[in-house]
């Protein structure tokens, strides 16, 4: 994508951004793991690195949402420092046990627009 100067500026303006690397996100879940005894998932170690990271003001409450679970990924954590898998939460103890359901659709917009619309329940 290209932007004009003055809409990068403007885009500048509004948004704030942060990359992390790998070894980053590790050590940030491996830190808050011992400082705080919570869990990490990297999605959410790397939101809250960028958060900290792009914070401008201690004046202003910054919230950041865990976005996945770490069981989803166990060797992230286990790259931490975690010495074993992340169990899933209670209500998805049974997860791999579960019956699996899934239908494919071909490449029609038409069609997967109505096959969500027919699954919607009000």
């Amino acid at each position: 994508m290209k932007l004009t100067d003055s809409a990068l500026t403007r885009a500048q303006q509004l948004f704030s951004s942060y990359r992390c690397d790998d070894k980053g996100m590790v050590d940030l879940i491996r830190e808050t793991y011992q400082d705080s005894d919570y869990l990490l998932d990297p999605h959410t170690a790397i939101g809250l690195a960028a958060a900290r990271e792009c914070r401008k003001s201690l004046d202003t409450p910054m919230v950041t949402l865990a976005t996945a679970h770490p069981a989803k990924f166990p060797d992230a954590v286990k790259a931490a420092g975690y010495p074993k898998d992340p169990e899933l939460p209670d209500h998805l103890a049974d997860l791999f046990e579960r019956d699996e359901y899934f239908t494919t659709l071909g490449n029609d917009p038409v069609a997967i627009q109505n096959f969500i619309a027919d699954k919607i329940s009000v």
